[in-house]
């Protein structure tokens, strides 16, 4: 027995479970009654939703229409092949009959029955034309179906313009047209351009230049640009600006990273801490013995994870591990001479408490970096749960709460005018699965809102109505979640939406509805469902929820090595197939034989571990409300960690190096020189100093050494200069905290003496001593610098 037809009508309502005569509307969130049928839902439809009604009318009088045409269309392929002894092409495969067409669109008790079968007029014939112009039906099925090939299969857009794919659709639809590899490309899609070396200098300027070649080279417009995520490099961000307008986005993985590194580094005791922890993994590491044993003694032969100063959750990653073994670990150090000393119990419960105020930031990192969901809609939900997970924390060490104060200032430093980002707060609003709920800001969201009524205004009303199932399986959820404050406030909404009155406008009604799907679906295919209800925010939401919330993917494509590109689907400019310039062939193919050696990755990590510090320093100086005070100190600090560095560094970056060069399948090996150099004897010299033979002790002397010794010498000129001028002026950098009248007497004194020319003066210590008292007095919090 064939299953009952299904009316049309069932679009726009569901069944309330436990009550099989009650149904909800879809469109304006009310319970009706059914009585067992749907003409009383037919009827509201027609009385109430009168805009969704024609439209269903118009669906059915197209398939009505269009019946006669696909019963002969159906029939004349059948007897065509019938009389084909060798047919060239397959017949296809049977078309819908007229009561199977139309019971699709609504319910149907005395279906039509067939027509006569006649030959097609012209009429019918030049609509079966029609149907492969570019916006017909048929060559909307067919765009679809090559972009699913596409994807599925991993072709090359290209692959429409190979010759034999196009004899193919020549012959089994000559009236398509196909597009070039351009016009395959929705207005939405995720590709990389290009990789284009760079021989000036990196300004802002020559960013946006380059920038806007490579959209001039792929024919995009730059209106259509809805956004640019990159790092938070001030060169990056004024590039996007003269290019793109106001459309930059910072990464927010950046930004967490950010927020990690400076939290730790306000920690001096975590750091020491931290670096004890290290020198126990790095002598696991070392140690053949140790790691051996190691390895035996747990069950999956698991690794001690070594720091990596390029990726802050390594330290996450090591101090979890290292808690994990730990009682494996103190057996070991226990039979070993050698071993450095193990952390005792009170510093252990230290790093069990900083972990939990690490976990979040983690959980978030992870979170983000995705490039298979959508990530722009989940940053200021994000941000939101952060806070709330790590404000409640309860910890007993004075240490972790340290930290756990550093990472909320962090947060609120970096990411508390996050809601005021326009392009991610529309994204969130236009998520189904978080809508409001995670605004701390009111005014940044109602300007979000204010900005959807803007675009729904230029939105054209004519949305194709189409369904699409996607059932997709929900993961088992870990047993830390980071959403747990956002169920909390999912609960919320379900129920202070029962409450709300039916509202006619489009937007007002979506964001009355209570948040719907699950965290792990994909607001895209939720998306597909609601079109039917919400024409106008569907092409708005595409558009933002497209948008990529971290720069991670793109930053992907040279950090996992062993991902190689397929050739088919590479669209980067290789530069050493460019034949025309062999000055840059040769250049590109040098430098693809420097990256196979050794050397030059720990070089590399080097040059990275002591420029990460200047920039700490520099970007530091370059604020323009910056306290020179604390500037010196930072200054200091980096001035000490160079000198540590020098002493230590070398072996630290080799272990580095070799992680690095493992990822890189690249033999961890330094490469013995070919000749050997002695130096020449001066005259009188008896004796010939022994020349290095050790490679390794080569790179540390010529290239650690000489670049270690340069730095310090540069650094510590700007800091004995800076110190200097702290020395005069440090009083003057906040009136709230000026000295005592006796030192402030000899500060000011000091200061004329040092502004004092051949006797001359600019000011006069004794009245700007009595000046800085009255305006400490009469301006409170007033700072100077």
């Amino acid at each position: 027995m064939a299953p009952p037809k299904k009316s049309h009508v069932w679009k726009f309502f569901t069944k309330i479970e436990g009550n099989e005569n009650l149904v909800k509307c879809k469109i304006c969130q009310k319970t009706i009654k059914s009585c067992g049928n749907t003409s009383n839902l037919l009827s509201r439809v027609k009385n109430i939703h009168k805009a969704a009604f024609l439209d269903m009318n118009k669906e059915y009088s197209q398939v009505l229409s269009n019946v006669n045409l696909l019963n002969i269309h159906s029939e004349t392929i059948t007897k065509t092949n019938e009389a084909d002894s060798e047919p060239a092409v397959p017949s296809p495969e049977p078309l819908p009959s007229i009561s199977t067409a139309v019971s699709k669109y609504i319910h149907v008790d005395n279906p039509v029955p067939p027509p006569l079968k006649r030959q097609k007029s012209i009429d019918e014939s030049f609509k079966n034309i029609s149907a492969y112009s570019e916006s017909g039906n048929k060559t909307l099925q067919v765009n679809n179906a090559l972009i699913y090939m596409i994807c599925k299969d991993n072709q090359p857009f290209t692959i429409v313009e190979n010759d034999g794919f196009r004899n193919i659709m020549k012959i089994t639809a000559p009236h398509y047209k196909l597009p070039s590899h351009f016009g395959i490309c929705t207005e939405f899609f995720s590709i990389t351009l290009g990789v284009y070396q760079s021989f000036d200098r990196n300004t802002s300027n020559h960013i946006a230049e380059m920038l806007l070649n490579s959209c001039s080279e792929w024919d995009i417009d730059v209106d259509k640009v809805s956004a640019v995520v990159t790092d938070n490099a001030a060169s990056m961000i004024k590039a996007v600006d003269l290019a793109f307008g106001k459309k930059h986005i910072p990464c927010f993985a950046h930004t967490l990273n950010l927020v990690a590194l400076n939290a730790i580094q306000h920690c001096p005791e975590l750091q020491n801490l931290i670096t004890k922890l290290k020198t126990i993994v790095t002598w696991f590491k070392q140690s053949n013995t140790a790691s051996n044993e190691l390895r035996k003694a747990t069950e999956k032969e698991t690794k001690l994870i070594q720091e990596v100063s390029t990726r802050w959750n390594s330290t996450y990653y090591m101090i979890e591990r290292f808690l994990e073994l730990r009682i494996v670990i103190n057996d070991i150090i226990f039979r070993h001479r050698t071993a450095p000393p193990m952390l005792n119990a009170s510093e252990l419960s230290v790093l069990s408490s900083v972990l939990l105020v690490l976990r979040p930031l983690e959980a978030a990192t992870k979170e983000i970096s995705g490039d298979r969901n959508c990530t722009s809609s989940k940053v200021i939900p994000l941000v939101h749960c952060l806070v709330l997970k790590i404000q409640p924390l309860q910890l007993e060490d004075s240490l972790a709460n340290e930290l756990k104060s550093f990472v909320l200032n962090e947060i609120e430093k970096r990411m508390g005018a996050i809601e005021r980002v326009t392009p991610l707060a529309i994204a969130t609003v236009l998520d189904p699965r978080y809508k409001k709920i995670h605004f701390r800001d009111a005014l940044a969201c109602s300007t979000a809102v204010a900005k959807i009524k803007d675009l729904m205004k230029n939105t054209t009303q004519n949305v194709e109505m189409s369904e699409s199932d996607s059932d997709q399986s929900e993961k088992q959820e870990e047993s830390f979640s980071l959403w747990d404050h956002h169920h909390k406030l999912v609960s919320k909404s379900w129920k202070s939406s029962q409450s709300d009155d039916a509202i006619s406008d489009e937007l007002s009604i979506y964001l009355r509805s209570p948040v719907s799907g699950r965290l792990n679906e994909n607001p895209l295919e939720i998306w597909q469902d609601l079109k039917i209800q919400f024409p106008k925010l569907y092409k708005i939401a595409f558009k933002y929820l497209t948008i990529v919330g971290t720069s991670v993917p793109s930053e992907r494509l040279f950090s996992k090595a062993a991902q190689i590109v397929n050739q088919q689907r590479n669209r980067m400019k290789a530069i050493e197939t460019q034949k025309t310039d062999v000055k840059v062939s040769h250049e590109a193919t040098t430098l693809a034989e420097q990256l196979k050696d050794f050397s030059f990755i720990v070089s590399l990590v080097v040059w990275y571990d002591i420029l990460f510090q200047i920039n700490i320093v520099s970007k530091s100086l370059q604020l323009t409300d910056t306290d020179l005070g604390k500037r010196t100190e930072l200054l200091g600090k980096c001035c000490t960690f160079l000198e540590e560095y020098r002493n230590t560094g070398f072996k630290s970056a080799i272990l580095t190096a070799k992680e690095l060069a493992e990822e890189l399948e690249i033999e961890p090996v330094f490469k013995a020189t070919t000749r050997i150099r002695y130096v020449k004897r001066q005259a009188g010299e008896t004796a010939r100093d022994e020349p290095i033979a050790s490679p390794e002790k080569i790179i540390e002397i010529e290239l650690f050494n000489c670049l270690l010794d340069t730095t310090l010498i540069s650094v510590n000129e700007r800091f004995e200069q800076l110190n200097e001028y702290s020395e005069y002026w440090s009083f003057l950098y906040n009136i709230k905290q000026i000295p005592v009248k006796p030192d402030l007497v000899k500060f000011c004194g000091d200061l004329q003496l040092k502004l004092t020319i051949d006797t001359k003066s600019d000011i006069d210590g004794c009245m700007l001593c009595d000046e800085l008292i009255s305006l400490k007095s009469l301006l409170p919090d007033l700072v100077l610098f």
